[in-house]
């Protein structure tokens, strides 16, 4: 409310304005604003004292409150007063008094402004019972609003020069809606660089909302209209050396809205054998979808990847010898994340299983289920995308391997074999172990008919001692899949089993998988009764090629100097027969760093599930031509490798 008509108001109200009392200039054009109101709503006919004081009269629920101030009081003790008085008016007597005690020591900001009601009754009526003025701390007013209100400065000094002078006009009251503690963007910012190809996202920090109720504008400097909508922007090639801006809002409320520039859009770093994989990879399944017929059900994607967490990519071991090739900065995240993103994103696949996820990764925003080993040092973990137009999700819960062998039923018998044999493996080592079997069941949408999908993810155990770990491992994951899938709901659930198994095809865990049995003879078992975990002291991730190539020296010494170890004969139940999509065509290899390769990470599907195309290998000598995986445009240590699906008929 204001003693001067609208037609001569010093300030130009009717948008919403925040007003800001963090800062001296806002302090500053705030009084001045005061001041100017004052001034032009005086009379000259008003006694002396009267004309340094400002009168102002509003309904607050109800309640007429008048409030009758120096001129000169800053606009902060103003609103103290004000909120004050707003609050003894509808306040009980013991509320009075404690109001009165804490008043002294009240700082507020006011958002405040709106829509001008006018005369609407209807409008008028509502304004009398809901809150006019808001209040909120100093620290929550936004910074963007100084620019508001030095603009309102000026309009009130170019007021001054025409005071209101007319002693027989009435002066009539204007009534404003407020908007109850608006949502604010404090900041938005991109954490990666900018590749042109490569999926952007947007970061936020928000008060007052979550950044799902702003909208998000991607627009270039140089343009009039935004470029794309959503938390998600891709550049174009033909945008390199483009600023991008970003701008985060409430279309309703657009003045607290926040908007940053980006930068300039990068070319994207590309090499030559990653971008024929992925186009033999594309014409192998427009080939196969020019043969599949119309009665055929629709294939699924299945990708697994390991990502290489940050922290395993910048320890001193990387740096001297697992990826020497790989200078530091194209090593960091801020690199190798938006090129994880462009992988994914030429995947294009309608399930993720990814290794080495880490806590605070954002490379895309899909729905995600996501199991962290909390044991180690560097917080890694699995996460599973699955794309919501394809699946909808039945359940979904992450188990510690180590956990389940040490307390589940039905490896009652392991553990007495384990404790009669090596007993330190199950009382010292294994509890040491963090590594997690991710489970999701998914329902096929397209497919309603078929049977639920089980999808299992896991990143085994790591040291080149420890061969007789995996094999552990992969026979706990495999009765524990046997466990889901043979009992309601999940009963003749379809399986995939995705990850990171460090094992390659001449490893024992590979062999318990391919062929359904391991014997106690077989050579794996050789460091069960001299391994401990006095020889892991460190993440297993970071173990540099030395370290490997003298156990595996070692280990062959002993082989040849020793009788062999006697281990343990498993077998898995029949429902966990699997098979290796890869079978057909095998890959040399998923993972290569400092003269090691092999073929590490696998995906097994259930006799129910055809492969229809995998995507292809590398050659040794493209990757080696770059000093190994993990490169300028490669973002991680390992291939991608991905399957297609189909049910068969």
């Amino acid at each position: 409310a204001t003693s001067a008509p609208a037609a001569m108001l010093p300030i130009e109200f009717g948008g919403v304005v925040l007003i800001n009392l963090t800062g001296e200039v806002a302090f500053q054009a705030a009084n001045a604003a005061v001041s100017a109101c004052h001034a032009a709503s005086v009379k000259p006919s008003d006694p002396a004292g009267e004309s340094e004081r400002l009168k102002l009269q509003l309904l607050w629920r109800g309640r007429r409150i008048a409030l009758n101030r120096p001129a000169d009081e800053t606009l902060g003790m103003l609103l103290a007063k004000l909120a004050c008085s707003c609050t003894l008016s509808t306040a009980s007597p013991r509320e009075k008094s404690a109001t009165a005690k804490k008043k002294k020591h009240r700082t507020v900001a006011a958002n405040a402004a709106g829509e001008v009601v006018g005369d609407n009754a209807a409008a008028l009526e509502v304004l009398k019972t809901a809150p006019l003025l808001i209040y909120v701390e100093p620290e929550h007013a936004s910074a963007a609003a100084k620019a508001a209100i030095s603009a309102k400065t000026a309009n009130a000094a170019e007021s001054e020069k025409n005071k209101f002078s007319a002693p027989d006009l009435e002066c009539s009251p204007l009534w404003f809606s407020a908007v109850l503690n608006p949502p604010l963007v404090t900041r938005v910012s991109v954490r990666y660089k900018l590749f042109a190809d490569c999926p952007v996202l947007a970061v936020l920090e928000t008060i007052g909302a979550t950044p799902d109720a702003f909208e998000l504008r991607w627009q270039y400097a140089d343009a009039t209209e935004p470029a794309g909508y959503g938390p998600v922007f891709i550049p174009r090639r033909d945008d390199v050396g483009r600023s991008l801006q970003l701008e985060a809002l409430v279309p309703s409320l657009p003045q607290f809205g926040q908007k940053a520039s980006l930068g300039k859009v990068l070319a994207m770093p590309e090499g030559d054998w990653h971008r024929e994989r992925m186009q033999a990879f594309r014409q192998q399944q427009q080939q196969e979808d020019e043969r599949r017929n119309s009665q055929e059900k629709a294939a699924f994607r299945v990708v697994s990847f390991n990502l290489l967490a940050e922290g395993y990519a910048q320890t001193p071991q990387a740096e001297s010898s697992m990826y020497c090739s790989c200078p530091a900065p194209l090593r960091r995240f801020v690199h190798r994340a938006p090129l994880l993103g462009r992988e994914l994103l030429q995947l294009d696949a309608d399930i993720y299983c990814l290794q080495e996820w880490c806590v605070g990764n954002t490379v895309s925003s899909p729905s995600a289920s996501r199991a962290f080993d909390k044991t180690r040092r560097v917080q890694e973990g699995c996460a599973l995308f699955y794309r919501k137009s394809r699946f909808s999700l039945l359940q979904t819960q992450a188990l510690s391997i180590s956990q389940q062998l040490a307390k589940h039923a039905m490896f009652k018998e392991l553990r007495a074999s384990l404790s009669s044999k090596w007993p330190d493996l199950l009382e010292r080592l294994m509890p040491q172990l963090g590594t997690v079997l991710q489970l999701t069941a998914l329902r096929d949408i397209k497919n309603e008919t078929v049977p639920p999908l089980l999808i299992a993810n896991t990143h085994l155990f790591f040291h080149p001692r420890a061969s007789h770990v995996r094999i552990l491992q992969v026979y706990a994951v495999c009765r524990l899949l046997s466990e889901l899938i043979t009992a309601p709901p999940l009963q003749s659930a379809s399986l995939v089993l995705c990850g990171d198994f460090n094992c390659d095809a001449d490893s024992g865990g590979h062999r318990l998988l391919t062929n359904t049995k391991i014997s106690h003879a077989d050579k794996d078992w050789e460091h069960a009764p001299t391994y401990s975990w006095d020889e892991q002291n460190c993440d297993e991730e970071v173990l540099d090629s030395e370290t490997a190539a003298a156990a595996n020296s070692e280990a062959t010494a002993t082989a040849d100097a020793t009788a062999a170890v006697e281990g343990l004969s498993l077998e898995l139940p029949p429902s966990v027969h699997l098979k290796d999509c890869y079978a057909a065509t095998p890959l040399p290899f998923t993972n290569f760093v400092c003269g090691f390769q092999a073929a590490l990470d696998h995906v097994f599907v259930s006799k129910e599930l055809h492969v229809v195309g995998t995507l292809p290998g590398v050659s040794f000598e493209s990757v080696d031509a770059h000093g190994g995986l993990l490169c300028e445009f490669y973002p991680s240590d390992h291939l991608s490798i991905a399957a297609d699906l189909q049910y068969k008929q």
